[in-house]
């Protein structure tokens, strides 16, 4: 019961996306600047949500599996983990509907009146924050129930050494693009104060971003120790999904941050862009189905 609930929720929430895309009208300044029709740009949007909404059903259908296998092994010490991974997949692929359909509805609203422009982009950059927030910490400390059902000198060897530089190389950038980003009071991307953006969004990101990339490692350092050939496979798949989708946040949000530069872009290349974080989340979501496939198999046999 609990399955097909998820499943009709989610399905419902993709399929309001869909019409949302198909019938809300584009930013008439959006069509001048890149000369086209409303009936075109319904068109564009409609070949990059119909692809978008095939990877959430197939991230919908890798979740669904990990949760089954998360059930049947609920009694055993790895069942924490699987657990809690299981919870994390599920808020980060049931926000993915969510996230966009709301963008969707607050571009329209703040379209026809300018002045809730500011109160919708703060609301939906924290909303767009709060959902990976939840989801990557449950991630992560489900990697890490994982790595503590081995043997302390396991754990401490699976810390990366590179880990600490990463993140400073990561929270150095992010906050170079956000304080050199050019500010217009007509076309601001946060309508906050730096210091506000910094604490409450750049900071939050930051540490996901870690936390979820050392959960990643985590799976894949746990996939190392643990026998049987499918098992590994399995948590091979979900520790490379799980990292391209870390990247593929990482790469949106400071995208969003120098949003301003991009449209200065031709329509051709901005598309282009557009479609390479369409195939990273293809690739992201659909390793984690693979993984939560082979460990369906594993049940099975």
């Amino acid at each position: 019961m609990r399955k097909k609930l998820y499943s009709c929720v989610f399905i419902v929430l993709a399929v309001i996306y869909v019409i949302l895309t198909a019938t809300l009208p584009t930013d008439p300044e959006v069509l001048r600047r890149y000369q086209i029709s409303q009936q075109n740009a319904h068109l564009l949007t409609l070949t990059l949500a119909i692809p978008m909404v095939l990877i959430w059903l197939f991230a919908l259908y890798g979740y669904l599996k990990f949760y089954d296998y998360s059930l049947t092994i609920r009694q055993s010490r790895e069942g924490r983990g699987f657990n809690r991974l299981s919870r994390g997949l599920m808020v980060l692929i049931f926000s993915l509907p969510f996230v966009a359909s709301m963008s969707s509805v607050f571009t329209y609203i703040s379209n026809r009146n300018h002045s809730l422009l500011p109160t919708l982009t703060i609301t939906r950059n924290y909303i767009s924050l709060l959902f990976p927030f939840i989801a990557f910490l449950l991630i992560a400390n489900g990697a890490e129930l994982l790595i503590k059902t081995l043997r302390p000198k396991t754990l401490h060897q699976a810390i990366p050494k590179f880990g600490l530089v990463a993140c400073i190389i990561l929270s150095s950038v992010y906050t170079w693009l956000i304080t050199t980003r050019p500010v217009s009071s007509a076309n601001d991307i946060y309508y906050l104060p730096t210091v506000l953006i910094l604490t409450t969004l750049a900071i939050p990101y930051v540490f996901i971003w870690c936390r979820g990339a050392l959960a990643a490692y985590h799976l894949y350092m746990y996939k190392s120790k643990v026998k049987g050939k499918i098992y590994r496979e399995a948590l091979n798949s979900l520790a490379l999904g799980m990292g391209t989708i870390i990247l593929l946040s990482i790469m949106l949000q400071l995208l969003v941050t120098v949003s301003a530069r991009l449209t200065k872009l031709n329509l051709s290349p901005l598309l282009s862009l557009i479609y390479l974080l369409v195939a990273l989340t293809a690739i992201g979501y659909g390793l984690i189905a693979r993984g939560a496939k082979k460990l369906k198999q594993i049940e099975e046999v």
